[in-house]
């Protein structure tokens, strides 16, 4: 136990108002967010709390994650056709199925 006397120098009045306030806040939220303070922790710095504040805007990316082409021309060809692949022969076989398939779903007179 420390043998120096107990020192403060706050009223009778304050700490009753300090243990009122202390009494009325039920949430940490609206702790965090009284900035009066009271007491011994009225001078110093104001309280904190991470993620109370919305996200800070960062600055843009490193100059090559810019898209500086813009809106590219149609190339003139379909990217995504099946070029027939194979022997002359088995490629003019698929060709009859298909366009036999394509009959009977009748997409073709």
């Amino acid at each position: 136990m420390s043998k120096q006397p107990y020192h403060n120098d706050t009223s009778q009045a304050e700490r009753r108002a300090v243990l009122k306030n202390e009494h009325d806040a039920s949430t940490f939220h609206e702790f965090a967010h009284d900035d009066g303070g009271g007491g011994g922790f009225k001078n110093q710095t104001p309280r904190h709390v991470v993620g109370s504040t919305p996200v800070p805007q960062y600055p843009a990316g490193p100059d090559w994650s810019a898209d500086l082409t813009g809106v590219e021309p149609p190339l003139g060809m379909r990217i995504d056709e099946m070029i027939p692949a194979g022997e002359p022969h088995e490629v003019a076989k698929s060709a009859d199925e298909r366009i036999k398939t394509m009959r009977e779903n009748g997409l073709l007179p």
